[in-house]
């Protein structure tokens, strides 16, 4: 099959990339949401007028997503490897939930490592009692918070957003800042949110990560959201505190090479 690529913008896919977000068994990954949101858009068509579906390529060229209608899903491979020669990616994202970029990965690519447990089951949630004040965060945290990072932040302006959107909760023991809470929802249509902590390097190892997970927990469900989580695959401490907090993982974040 001869297929045709052209760059497009965001809002010209947007049907066809709720129909993907819909295939998927799980949850989108914020971390891939916001490479994706970064990135290019190419809409794929066959014979130039017949679109089928759309391809979304990040600022490192590393593929991201991948949708096929269902019609042509019996072409998926030979598309994806022509997708590879038009585009020239060496690199590919994969959600392990992503049952049909998944099979194209381990066709086309020889080599891949794992890069990160995805959590979207929450079982058995923990009663765990939370021993500090928590407000939220105001742009008069920035410096505290940009002072006390060690990496967990990618930016400032990463910072002033969650301040901004009133997405950071602090997290404090007899007024010394411990760390903060942060949550946000990955796609605009649906109910998924994104949590995450950080706590100060002097607090760690004492149980306040876990005190902070379950308190974003039950600020997500007293919203009716759907609370979701990952972390970096050599994240041992993120991984256990996590797990203590009752989340599951099943599926993993891969890149193929």
């Amino acid at each position: 099959m001869k297929i045709t690529i052209s760059e497009i913008k965001y809002d010209r896919i947007i049907n066809y990339k709720q129909k993907y977000l819909q295939s998927l068994s799980a949850s989108q990954e914020l971390f891939l949401e916001i490479i994706v949101q970064k990135g290019k858009y190419y809409l794929i068509s066959e014979k130039s007028n017949i679109e089928i579906g759309y391809v979304s390529i990040s600022e490192d060229n590393i593929l991201v997503e991948f949708y096929l209608k269902n019609n042509y899903l019996c072409q998926t491979e030979n598309i994806f490897k022509s997708l590879a020669k038009q585009l020239s990616f060496q690199k590919t994202y994969c959600k392990s939930f992503d049952s049909v970029l998944l099979k194209c990965c381990l066709t086309y690519y020889k080599k891949f490592r794992l890069v990160g447990h995805l959590f979207r089951e929450l079982q058995n949630k923990p009663t765990i009692h939370l021993s500090l004040k928590k407000r939220y965060a105001t742009m008069e945290d920035f410096e505290l918070i940009k002072k006390a990072d060690d990496g967990f932040f990618c930016n400032d302006a990463e910072i002033s957003d969650y301040i901004l959107c009133n997405n950071m909760i602090i997290y404090s023991k007899k007024k010394t800042y411990v760390g903060c809470g942060i949550y946000k929802q990955i796609n605009e249509n649906h109910n998924n949110y994104d949590i995450g902590m950080f706590v100060q390097s002097s607090f760690r190892k004492k149980g306040y990560g876990t005190q902070i997970i379950t308190d974003l927990v039950d600020v997500c469900k007293n919203n009716n959201w759907h609370p979701v989580c990952g972390c970096a695959f050599e994240n041992v401490a993120s991984r256990k505190t996590l797990e203590k907090c009752g989340f599951i993982s099943k599926h993993s974040l891969v890149l193929f090479e």
